[in-house]
């Protein structure tokens, strides 16, 4: 009789922790994905939003995208969560190419090391567009956030990268308390 109520608890034991992981799997995504609640939080209202997770090289890849309102803009998130540092040199290399290239737009790095984590920021300006960018290494984690916006004719282009760099940096700081980098 003891025997068969051992089992029988075994058994719902494995069962009850299937389900729960499961459910956690399915129910909550992941950190690395800005979610819509998310941007409703960060008061940034917007009209298309699309999250996707992907593999390289058998590690898992967080990506989202949103089409922000008011002033309208593009937002791309992305974490690589097995990146090296090599990936990292590589994206802040092409900047600096980017860079050195005047008829592609005037590019702007700025470093931004923390401890225990590399960093830089990207300001971009072309005649029809502005983009703010966001890249920061963890360990084998990396962090992208990218703000894009078409440049109407009668705006500033330091009024709309500032604007683009504000929802930017929001964005980051959020999902890096999320990913537990920020405590």
């Amino acid at each position: 009789m003891l025997l068969r109520f051992a089992i029988l608890v075994t058994v719902l034991e494995f069962a009850l922790t299937a389900v729960a992981s499961v459910l956690v799997t399915y129910t909550e995504p992941p950190p690395g994905f800005a979610t819509e609640n998310d941007l409703r939080e960060l008061h940034l209202s917007f009209t298309e939003h699309e999250n996707r997770r992907w593999t390289s090289v058998d590690a898992p890849c967080y990506d989202t995208r949103a089409t922000l309102d008011g002033p309208p803009a593009s937002l791309f998130v992305s974490l690589r969560t097995d990146a090296l540092r090599t990936d990292y040199d590589f994206r802040r290399s092409r900047e600096v190419v980017m860079g050195g290239r005047p008829e592609r737009g005037e590019t702007v790095l700025i470093t931004e090391p923390i401890p225990g984590e590399e960093g830089y920021a990207v300001r971009h300006r072309a005649p029809k567009y502005v983009r703010f960018e966001l890249v920061r290494l963890r360990g084998p984690e990396m962090l992208i956030v990218r703000v894009i916006r078409e440049m109407p004719y009668d705006s500033l282009p330091a009024a709309e990268l500032s604007r683009c760099e504000r929802r930017a940096r929001v964005v980051q700081e959020l999902l890096m308390t999320k990913m537990r980098w920020r405590e």
